[in-house]
């Protein structure tokens, strides 16, 4: 895990404008006022087999830092295949507190309220851009020539992140192509998407005993169906119903896995993450 060290000299505190690093010090224990945990958590996860071109890294960057928000813990990782050097990794994790509320700014004394306020204005902007940094790093480092892609394996040990974090909404922001290529099955034909047979890849799934827990998580993805422009997939045409197979088992693998799958982006996600 990635820490970044807040300083513990308020006059330099107050007087900085930006932190060069931070971890998850919180402004209330900067300001000394009581702890607050907060209550949205959102786990960002790439799919390092999964290659975008710009604009995809652009969009889901850009809808990843949107998330950083007053009273939100955020946690990436990165994976890809848990037999070639590429396992599941965890990367930059950092939270935001939560606004005070009347109650509390009213009984709190002027000179404490202006620490947490200026912490807080100052460590949005600093948290965003060391999320923006550390996913375009972790995108680039993406290969179309890793032979496997534990995508179910690796979504099951995130879930079991997403469950044992107290927070009371939880959500997932995923870029992988979502194509499965391991021993347990292959979403794979001929260099390019085959049409699954949804219930046939349950059956699979389930033998082998690769459901999730998520806890009751929403779940956003994007990058469904994208082939690498690295390998001897490029060009090749991926038809909607193809397409619309492939989002119809992820839509029960996740139902089944106690999680709700809003949104399936192929490739692009059109909404935005609420």
């Amino acid at each position: 895990m990635c820490r970044y060290l807040w300083t513990s000299t308020l006059s330099i505190l107050l007087a900085s404008h930006s932190y060069a690093a931070m971890d998850m010090t919180s402004c209330t224990d900067i300001a000394k006022l009581p702890a607050q945990q907060p209550t949205q958590f959102m786990l960002i996860a790439v799919d390092q087999t999964t290659v975008p071109d710009a604009n995809l890294t652009n969009k889901f960057v850009s809808l990843a830092v949107e998330t950083i928000k007053p009273d939100t813990e955020v946690s990436t990782y990165t994976f890809s295949s848990f037999s070639q050097g590429r396992y599941l990794s965890e990367g930059f994790t950092a939270a935001l507190d939560a606004q005070l509320d009347d109650k509390v700014r009213y009984e709190t004394a002027k000179k404490t309220l202006a620490v947490f306020d200026r912490c807080l204005a100052q460590k949005a902007p600093a948290m965003k851009q060391q999320l923006q940094t550390h996913l375009q790093q972790a995108m680039q480092q993406a290969s179309g020539q890793l032979a496997k892609s534990d995508v179910i394996q690796s979504l099951v040990e995130l879930a079991k992140v997403i469950k044992s974090n107290p927070a009371t909404r939880k959500q997932a922001f995923v870029f992988s192509d979502m194509l499965e290529n391991s021993s347990v099955t292959s979403f794979y034909s001929n260099n390019s998407v085959k049409k699954l047979d949804a219930a046939k890849e349950l059956a699979l799934v389930e033998k082998a005993n690769m459901f999730a827990d998520f806890g009751g998580a929403k779940i956003y993805v994007m990058g469904a169906g994208l082939l690498s422009e690295q390998g001897k997939s490029k060009g090749v045409y991926r038809d909607p119903k193809t397409l619309q197979a492939l989002q119809a088992f992820w839509i029960e693998w996740f139902k089944r896995s106690n999680a709700e799958l809003v949104e399936f982006g192929m490739p692009e996600m059109l909404g935005e993450i609420k």
